[in-house]
Parts: structure tokens; C-alpha cells; sequence
């Protein structure tokens, strides 16, 4: 009975055997894959044995190898995995609103998108993630199909980057120019419906300064003003820019409808100063440091000090890269916000001293996001952290030390996942009101760059983090890293959490004494694996709580589980005596 309700679990149930069997190919189920060359041949034989190993692990892994292969370039792909993440985090923010029964509606249409996404149809993706918005909101069906003539759009900036106004007598000498990219086909055939939100409609146009811990919503428009669309998708737009001072910006356009305010997205973009010669200053340096290999050493142990450098150097490495992609207009795929990145960058390359307000240690040690690269010895990892604003931060003199949450991402993801989306970046902000060090590395097909101890110890030199507070979290094909970790040093956790996923764990004595909170949808295609864990660790007298989600799918699990499971950390994070 309860498949035969659920037919998009049904839909990837029946992928994967079809896969597995031989009665389907990897041609047919990914027809966007240029399947002709030598190079995709050999990742075909990688994939086959991937689903001969375990179908449900085939599944997750396989888009990440023909993500990398796709026919379209890479940055087409940064582009659509762009928007795909300013749909989902515009979801999710609705959803978090939601009354119950809208909630449920918008159910199928994120199962759509999840399919969709595994089967590399991006665009049809998208536009079911729009659909579940709407749902979220309320729009009623008809609705919907005019709103999505306007939200199948983003506006792209031909120059994310900026110069500050060259003459401030005229404050319109400066401008944004973008044009409109469609993400899907519109939902009608009658093309005087296609175009009518193009037709000299009356867009309204604000900008935000872009803020850490500020929602737009929280804060006046740094400029606002009044716009008349292009007439066709070709037609460049230009926006006069008042005089705005340097800094990281975000824009949002609306325009008026009968029931609400059809959104545009767009693209942030930054206003910086000295832009050529700082630029500059990057490249010389990245000449200079691109090939030192710094974090290696052949023999014996790495002092503090030799550990900080080889991170300083690898994470100024890591930024110079992003600065000189950002510059040249590369899509990435999230907003990076290049006015502070540089600024991150000028610092962590600074000399540091006891005076110096400089160098990669008073970086770290400011709250806030900081994306850097891990190093030690041999090892290096990628991660994206949010400093808390606490008292072991703040004050220098304190012995205080921060527990930290590590949350490992799912396939198809990145590090910045649970930053921009898992809940619009809920699982962060509640993180980091409880004064922790949140740590998302990224994950590729061969794992983690650094396993978790050894993370902790590269972290361990820059932060005063407390070795007896490692939370840890991860969804689907996180889910299944973090038992892997866990299993592997059970005694590095305080509690470990699986979201929407599982797997198993080594049976041992030390991984009894470590508390689990497991997690899955009703509609969740990692449900079996959730539960088929939660039984082995019952089984192995751990202390497990189980929870199931009622109209909940794969990728809402992890938003849907946020308030259960900081209640869990709440109690193992901080035990009452």
C-alpha cells in the first residue's frame, strides 16, 4: 500500500533496477551524456559496478561522475546548480512559514525535483521547485501558471564586480547591466501569455547591503527604484547605481499581481575599490605561493605553528583561485561576496603579529563565514565555517573552548549547502546561537580530503575548540560518512546524527557510549536505510532515537528534523549533572 502511494520513490526504486538488471542503460536514464567518448566509457564501467556494489549507493554517487561529464560546460553547469540553490533556499524559507496542509501540497512537486535532479533534467528540476513554492505559499494552480512566466527567469549580471562611481557629481556614471536567463520553458504555448511579463511591465527593483546574520527582510533598501521591463529576453538592462558605497550587495525584483508579487531572481554582486591593482597584488602573489608545497613534510611531526602556515597558505591559495574565477565573470554556484573574500584574503596574506590586527589567526578568530582549506601533511579539506559571536571568541583572556558541529553534505552537494539551503541555512543559525563552531567540508566521490580526527586537529590550531563537544550531522550520502567516522573513531564524538540515509556502523565498545538521532520522511527514498540503522544500533544496545516524518520527502528531512534534532544535541552537547 504504501508504494503504490509514493510513485516518485516507486519512479527511483524501479530506475535503479532497471539500471542494475541491464533491461535500461546509462544512455537511456542520462540521455545528456556524451556516452560516444572513450572518457564516458570508463566512467559507464565505474557506474555498473557502483550499482553492482549497492544499487542505492550507485544511485546517489551516479549523477556526481555524469554531473562531471555532461555535455554542457562547466560553467553552464555552475549556472543551473545557481539556480537551482536560490530555488531551493526560496522554498524553504516558505516552507518554514507554512501552514501544515500547505506544506503537505508542496510535497510532490519537491519529489519531482529531487528525481529530476538525479536524472540530470535541471531545468525540469527547477520548475518543480518553483511549483513547490507556490504550494508553499498558497498560490492557487491557476496562479501559478502565470507566475511562473516570470519566476522561470534570473537576471545575470554581465559584471558581478564593480568599480565605486568613477564621478560622484554624477551619481548615474556607474550601472549594472544584466539580462534575463530562462531556466525553463514557460508553462504556456500561447505566446502573447509567454511574454506578458516582459511587455513594458513595471518591475520594482530593491537593493540590499549585503549583511552577515541580516536577512533583506530585516533592513531598509540600500536603493530602490522603478523599472520597465525589456521587451525581449536579447534586450540588455541596465541599472543606474546611486552613489552606493563599496561593500556586497544583494538585489531582488517584484512584480505587481493580483495575488502577491511574482519574484525575479538575481544575481549579488559587489562594489569594490581598487579593484585593478588589488587584483593585482592577488595574481603576484599566487605566482609567488601557487606551487609552495608549505603543508607537506616528509618526516616528523608538524609544530603549531608550521600546521597554521601550511592552512594559511593552502585557504589564501584556495581564495586567490575563487578571486580570479569571480573576476573573470565564472559562474559559481552560490553568491560569493567577493568585496569581503578579497578583504579575507588581504588579511590572511598579511604578516601576523602580536600588534597586528592582520594575519590568519585574527581572521579566524572574527565571527562570521570564513571558506578556507585544511592542511596538514599530506592531507588538505575544503570547508565552509561560521564563527560564533561567544565569549571564547571575543575574549582573548577566557579558557573557555567551543564545541563544534561538523555537518557533511549529500551527493550532488557542496560545502555551502547547509549555509544557503537544509532550511535556508537554519541548521547554522541555530548552531551558532548556542556558541558553536560549525564546520561543512566538502565531500566528492572519494570522500572526505581529511578525516574527522585529523580535521579536529588541523581546526584545533586556529580555533579553541573543545575535543569533548564533536557533534556531528550528515544527510543521505553525508549520513552514510558520518557512520563511516563515527565507526571509525567513535571515541572523537559526543553524538552523531543520520538524516534521511544510513547505513551501518562497526560494532564495538566505544561506539555503545555514543547517543544517535536518526531521521527520515514518511516519502523518503533513504527511509529503508534509516530504519534499517536505527535496528542495528538497538541491536547493538546504543542509545538511538528514531524519527519519522509524516509528508515529508529526501531533501525537506533535513529542515523537517532541525527542532527535534538541536533538542537531542541539547541534551548530549551539554548533560545535565
Amino acid at each position: 500500500m504504501q508504494s503504490s502511494s509514493n510513485p516518485m520513490k516507486k519512479q527511483s526504486v524501479m530506475v535503479e533496477r532497471n539500471l542494475l538488471t541491464g533491461r535500461a542503460s546509462p544512455q537511456t536514464v542520462f540521455p545528456r551524456v556524451p556516452w560516444t567518448s572513450g572518457f564516458c566509457k570508463k566512467f559507464q564501467t565505474k557506474i555498473q559496478k557502483l550499482y553492482s556494489h549497492h544499487f542505492l549507493a550507485g544511485f546517489l554517487l551516479a549523477p556526481i561522475l555524469f554531473l562531471q561529464i555532461a555535455s554542457a560546460s562547466q560553467a553552464q553547469l555552475a549556472l543551473d546548480r545557481y539556480q537551482l540553490g536560490r530555488r531551493l533556499e526560496r522554498f524553504e524559507k516558505s516552507w518554514q512559514q507554512a501552514t501544515e496542509p500547505q506544506r503537505t501540497s508542496s510535497t510532490p512537486a519537491m519529489e519531482r525535483a529531487v528525481t529530476s535532479f538525479f536524472s540530470l533534467q535541471l531545468a525540469k528540476a527547477g520548475q518543480s521547485l518553483d511549483q513547490a513554492w507556490m504550494d508553499s505559499l498558497g498560490i492557487p494552480p491557476d496562479e501559478q501558471t502565470k507566475w511562473m512566466r516570470s519566476t522561470r527567469w534570473l537576471l545575470d549580471w554581465e559584471r558581478p564586480w564593480i568599480a565605486p562611481t568613477a564621478d560622484p557629481s554624477n551619481p548615474t556614471s556607474n550601472s549594472l547591466r544584466g539580462q534575463l536567463r530562462e531556466f525553463y520553458a514557460p508553462p504556456s504555448a500561447d505566446n502573447s501569455e509567454q511574454t506578458d511579463a516582459l511587455s513594458n511591465q513595471k518591475w520594482n527593483l530593491k537593493i540590499y547591503r549585503w549583511q552577515q546574520n541580516t536577512s533583506d527582510e530585516e533592513q531598509e533598501a540600500a536603493y530602490q527604484t522603478t523599472l520597465t521591463s525589456p521587451n525581449s529576453l536579447d534586450e540588455p538592462i541596465d541599472i543606474p547605481l546611486q552613489n552606493l558605497p563599496p561593500g556586497d550587495y544583494r538585489a531582488n525584483i517584484t512584480i505587481a499581481s493580483s495575488t502577491g508579487q511574482p519574484e525575479i531572481l538575481c544575481e549579488a554582486f559587489s562594489i569594490i575599490d581598487q579593484i585593478d591593482a588589488r587584483m593585482q597584488a592577488v595574481d603576484q602573489w599566487l605566482e609567488s605561493n601557487g606551487k609552495i608545497s608549505s603543508n607537506k613534510q616528509s618526516t616528523g611531526q608538524q609544530s603549531s605553528n608550521q600546521l597554521s602556515n601550511a592552512t594559511q597558505i593552502s585557504t589564501a591559495r584556495f581564495i586567490a583561485k575563487e578571486l580570479l574565477k569571480g573576476r573573470k565573470g565564472t559562474a559559481t554556484e552560490i553568491d560569493f561576496p567577493w568585496n569581503q573574500l578579497l578583504a579575507d584574503f588581504e588579511q590572511i596574506t598579511a604578516p601576523n603579529s602580536e600588534e597586528s590586527s592582520r594575519g590568519i589567526q585574527a581572521w579566524a578568530m572574527s565571527p562570521g563565514t570564513k571558506w578556507l582549506q585544511l592542511s596538514r601533511e599530506k592531507d588538505s579539506q575544503i570547508a565552509r565555517i561560521e564563527v560564533p559571536d561567544c565569549d571564547a571568541i571575543t575574549n582573548p583572556q577566557t579558557d573557555k573552548r567551543i564545541p563544534v558541529l561538523i555537518a557533511l553534505h549529500g551527493a550532488g552537494g557542496s560545502e555551502n549547502m547547509f549555509f544557503e539551503t537544509y532550511g535556508a541555512g537554519r541548521l547554522v543559525s541555530l548552531a551558532k546561537s548556542r556558541g558553536w563552531l560549525v564546520v561543512s567540508p566538502r565531500q566528492t566521490m572519494s570522500g572526505l580530503g581529511m578525516d574527522v580526527p585529523t580535521m579536529l586537529d588541523a581546526l584545533e590550531q586556529l580555533w579553541p575548540i573543545d575535543r569533548n563537544q564533536i557533534l556531528l550531522c550528515g544527510h543521505s550520502m553525508g549520513a552514510a560518512q558520518a557512520l563511516a567516522q563515527v565507526s571509525r573513531s567513535p571515541q572523537s564524538f559526543r553524538a552523531v546524527a543520520a538524516l534521511g540515509g544510513g547505513g551501518s556502523v562497526r560494532s564495538s565498545e566505544a561506539i555503545k557510549d555514543i547517543p544517535f538521532f536518526v531521521a527520515a520522511g514518511e516519502r523518503d527514498f533513504g527511509k529503508p536505510r534509516a530504519k534499517a540503522l536505527a535496528s542495528q544500533l538497538r541491536g547493538l544496545n546504543c542509545s538511538v532515537e528514531y524519527r519519522e516524518y509524516p509528508n515529508v520527502e529526501h531533501m525537506v528531512i533535513v529542515q523537517a528534523a532541525l527542532d527535534e534534532l538541536f533538542e537531542f544535541f541539547d541534551k548530549k552537547a551539554n548533560p545535565q549533572p
